[in-house]
């Protein structure tokens, strides 16, 4: 029997550890430096929490500039704007001698001039589901930058988680004291809660609101959503079809909010995509978001006296 030497052996796994450093480190000295971030919001009310999320590749050193005097060297920073402006968030990657850098622009807006849209995620005390605060913050993110694209960016609040110690059962059935008409009862409700539990009034001149209602309303309204108010209500079966990646239902959203804008429903028959998002329902046919767009009748209640502070092109 041949037995192997303990120090030939040593040597051997030495040599495949060294072989396998070498292959890992010209695979990482093949991989090009770069610096790219992503922020959570561009739009942000005083004091205003900006979170990133670094894409950089191949760094070993982080230096980023808030644009307000304050730095961090840290992968993934956070960090607090008290003062509104417009800041110009840069980060520098480093690696070696290599240096790139990226940047972004956040605004920083003040309350006391400029209106914004406040979201509720309000949860029955039996709800199923209590978990998709980031999908609706997502499917808001996805309505207000459409907006923004057609030149009416309105500013979100972050979302507010609401539990509630109605049953689903109530919400639909129980008075709500401010509707005249049952069908109504789930939003009325769901506008108590929020008011219960915020400094938030009916009517607010101030905010507009959305209201995700975890609970069901399918034969309890001859609606898919409704608004009144101020408030704009998205029950559960759309939070569902959101989830399920129905695009006509992240649209449902700004179609709603443009009601608390005062503005109508359309004749969407005879339009051609992109259609217009106060188009309801059915008129969408096979043409839903994100093909729809704002026009010029929308921005005449959008960007009016009593509005426009809402949006970022007139408030700052």
């Amino acid at each position: 029997m041949r037995i192997e030497s303990p120090v030939r052996s040593y040597r051997l796994l030495s040599y495949i550890v060294m072989f396998l450093l070498t292959i890992s480190c010209s695979e990482q000295e093949n991989i090009p430096l770069t610096s790219s971030f992503v922020i959570n919001k561009a739009h942000c009310p005083a004091p205003c929490t900006l979170q990133v999320e670094n894409e950089s590749l191949n760094a070993t050193d982080y230096l980023w500039d808030f644009g307000d005097g304050f730095t961090s060297a840290a992968q993934i920073p956070t960090h607090i704007y008290n003062m509104p402006g417009t800041y110009t968030v840069q980060l520098k990657t480093i690696n070696g001698s290599q240096e790139m850098i990226s940047s972004q622009t956040i605004y920083v807006i003040d309350r006391q001039v400029c209106s914004t849209v406040n979201i509720f995620y309000v949860l029955p005390s039996d709800a199923v589901r209590t978990d998709r605060q980031n999908l609706i913050n997502q499917a808001v993110e996805e309505n207000r930058a459409l907006w923004s694209r057609n030149g009416a960016t309105f500013i979100t609040e972050d979302v507010v988680t609401i539990h509630s110690n109605l049953t689903r059962h109530e919400f639909i059935h129980n008075d709500d004291g401010i509707h005249n008409n049952t069908d109504w009862n789930w939003l009325g409700n769901a506008i108590n809660e929020v008011m219960a539990n915020t400094d938030v009034v009916l009517n607010d001149p101030n905010h507009k609101n959305i209201i995700f209602l975890e609970a069901d309303v399918s034969g309890f309204c001859p609606c898919a959503a409704a608004a009144n108010f101020h408030f704009t209500g998205i029950p559960k079966w759309i939070i569902d079809r959101i989830e399920r990646d129905f695009a006509t239902e992240v649209g449902a959203i700004g179609h709603e909010l443009g009601h608390t804008f005062g503005m109508p429903h359309e004749n969407c028959g005879v339009q051609v995509a992109p259609k217009g998002i106060m188009c309801n329902g059915a008129d969408f046919g096979f043409v839903g978001f994100p093909e729809v767009e704002l026009r010029q009748w929308h921005f005449d209640f959008l960007f009016n006296a009593e509005h426009r502070s809402y949006f970022l092109e007139h408030c700052l």
